[in-house]
């Protein structure tokens, strides 16, 4: 076989940097990592977690599950005042806005045959709270709620005790006096 003049051989150098060059060149301009990292990839999702508001408000009467100021007895000329009854008051939140608690005797005291106690001859007194403020000054409880509690600027879970003390005029007659007291948390 007769050997090609110089012009007519390929260059196997030339060819294999020609096609190295290109290569090359190709892959940098679709954007492929060389391949030294071609082994690392990496990908991301999404995490996502619903939180459900919650607000929460439990009463605990010391006394069970009312409020009983027990037997009381007036005499003809003088009135007669109850030991206070406390009741401890708990909210749970996670809003993270204020809330007020409040209470209110939406009826007054009476018994089965009708006689009535007034209502504000029911006192209440709030204290406690570890981040709140309770109402400290002494009101009575009508049909129309009045503030015992209200949170700290970022609605934290808190307790707190409203002391209740009944005062029965002279003469009051006998009977078993009953009503309700309606409590309300309330978020701002």
């Amino acid at each position: 076989m007769a050997a090609l003049p110089s012009r007519h051989r390929p260059s196997v150098g030339r060819l294999f940097v020609c096609v190295l060059v290109v290569t090359v060149g190709s892959l940098g301009l679709l954007g492929v990592m060389p391949l030294a990292h071609a082994a690392s990839r990496s990908a991301s999702v999404g995490v996502k977690a619903t939180i459900e508001p919650w607000l929460e408000l439990d009463v605990e009467p010391a006394t069970g599950s009312t409020i009983d100021f027990g037997r009381l007895r007036p005499s003809a000329t003088d009135a007669v005042q109850s030991p206070a009854v406390p009741v401890d008051i708990h909210v749970r939140s996670n809003l993270g806005t204020p809330y007020t608690v409040t209470h209110a005797l939406p009826s007054p005291l009476v018994t089965r045959e009708g006689l009535t106690l007034p209502s504000e001859l029911l006192m209440a007194t709030a204290q406690g709270g570890a981040h709140g403020t309770p109402t400290t000054t002494t009101h009575p409880l009508t049909p129309i709620p009045a503030q015992a509690f209200a949170s700290d600027t970022h609605g934290r879970s808190d307790a707190f005790t409203v002391s209740y003390q009944l005062t029965v005029p002279s003469r009051q007659p006998a009977g078993t006096y009953e009503s309700i007291v309606q409590y309300t948390v309330v978020a701002e």
